[in-house]
Formats: structure tokens, C-alpha cells, sequence
């Protein structure tokens, strides 16, 4: 049964407890209320006496509290859940991070090995212009030389 049920229904009985040292506060069945040990009940005409009257004004008191509770009741629940999510967040954050860790690493190899290959290229392309030139003579002798005789 809801706080609001339990609040609104004068059939049921409640007790209102202080949990800082678990003493009864006050406890409502029917049209009875107990505050303090003394039971103060509706008369027979259904209207309140002015004992009724206080002990009403402070159950609407403590309905009023108990609401309010079942309200920070709530905002502490949505307040967790938000922590869980802004956890999972951090979490998920981490682990991406770990990931650009790891990508940027891969990629900070990957470039020294296009830089070696590139110098590598260079090298290569260094042998062959020295080779050409010293094939030139070779070849200028070669082109001299009439074959079909």
C-alpha cells in the first residue's frame, strides 16, 4: 500500500516511528489517535473534540512530514540512480580513453614505420640515380655500337 493510500484511509492503522531511537510518535487506527501514550478518540456525533482537534491538526502535521519524507524519498532514489549513470559514464570515459591510449600508441607506430619506410624509399631511389649514372657510359658505348653487321 502507498504512503498517499495509507495517509488518505481511515480504516487502516499506522504507527509513526522516530528512527533516531525507534519510539512510537504517534499511531492511528480508525478514529482513534495516540500521541504520547494518551488515545483520543472521535465522538459518537463523528465531530472532534478540542483534544480531537490537536491530535488532527497533528496527525495533518505528520501526514504533511510523511509526505515530504516520501518526496526526499524519491529525490535520494533519482539522486542514486543519477549517481549510477554519471558512474557508468565515468566508466564508460575510462574505458574509451584506455582505447585512445592504446589507438594513439598503434598509431605513433605506424608512423615511425611510414617514416623508416620513406627514408628507406629515399635510399632506394638515391641507388638508383647513382647507378644510372654509371651505366651512362656503358650505355652511350652500347648505342655506338651497330649490331646488325
Amino acid at each position: 500500500m502507498s504512503l498517499q493510500q495509507l495517509l488518505s484511509s481511515d480504516d487502516e492503522s499506522f504507527d509513526v516511528i522516530d528512527q533516531s531511537n525507534d519510539d512510537r510518535v504517534c499511531s492511528f487506527s480508525g478514529s482513534e489517535v495516540s500521541v504520547g501514550g494518551r488515545t483520543v478518540k472521535e465522538d459518537e456525533t463523528g465531530g472532534s473534540t478540542p483534544a480531537n482537534k490537536e491530535i488532527e491538526e497533528e496527525r495533518s502535521l505528520y501526514r504533511r512530514e510523511l509526505d515530504l519524507l516520501d518526496k526526499e524519498s524519491f529525490a535520494v532514489l533519482t539522486i542514486a540512480d543519477c549517481s549510477k549513470q554519471v558512474q557508468s559514464l565515468v566508466d564508460l570515459q575510462q574505458k574509451y580513453a584506455s582505447y585512445a591510449e592504446k589507438l594513439d600508441d598503434e598509431m605513433g607506430q605506424l608512423q615511425l614505420q611510414l617514416e623508416e619506410k620513406e627514408e628507406r624509399l629515399a635510399d632506394l631511389r638515391d641507388q638508383i640515380k647513382m647507378n644510372r649514372k654509371q651505366q651512362e657510359p656503358l650505355l652511350s658505348v652500347v648505342g655506338n655500337i651497330d649490331v646488325t653487321k
